[in-house]
């Protein structure tokens, strides 16, 4: 794979579980143990997509130390600007292929569903609240699924 756009809340770290929906403890979130491992493995193009509040995303980005594995983020107050930001991403790098570019990340009804619609490989991590959420089209169901980030490199080979 040339690039790996990647999500950021329950894909990189435990949103789900140390935030629960709230923003009460932002300043002690931590990456699940092993994601710096694997980004570090993880040795093609990195973006990052998130959806939220611009200053709220930023500041986790900055808490989980991980800026300086992703020339390209891009912070989106929706899923319909997440899904722009993909065709943005596409755009820039418009020398690949769709099938070296992997969206990765733990919601079927947006990471799966837009990678699937460009036409680019999906990985779903199975965390988070969304964990059990069930396809409701063909474009929800990844090529691949994972339960943990550690799976992604050798996958990826």
């Amino acid at each position: 794979m040339k690039l790996v756009i990647f999500d950021l809340d329950d894909t990189l770290y435990d949103c789900t579980g140390q935030l629960n929906g709230s923003l009460k403890g932002l300043e002690a979130i931590k990456p699940f143990p092993e994601t710096l491992d694997a980004l570090r493995a993880i040795t093609c193009r990195k973006a990052l997509v998130t959806k939220g509040m611009l200053r709220v995303q930023y500041g986790k980005i900055r808490i989980l130390d991980i800026a300086s594995f992703f020339p390209d983020i891009f912070v989106c107050k929706d899923a319909l600007r997440k899904k722009k930001a993909f065709k943005k991403i596409l755009g820039r790098y418009s020398y690949f292929n769709a099938s070296e570019i992997v969206v990765f990340g733990n919601r079927r009804d947006e990471e799966i569903r837009f990678g699937n619609e460009l036409g680019l490989v999906t990985i779903l991590l199975r965390h988070g609240k969304y964990k059990d959420m069930e396809p409701v089209s063909e474009f929800d169901i990844p090529k691949f699924e994972i339960d943990s980030i550690t799976e992604l490199p050798d996958l990826l080979r």
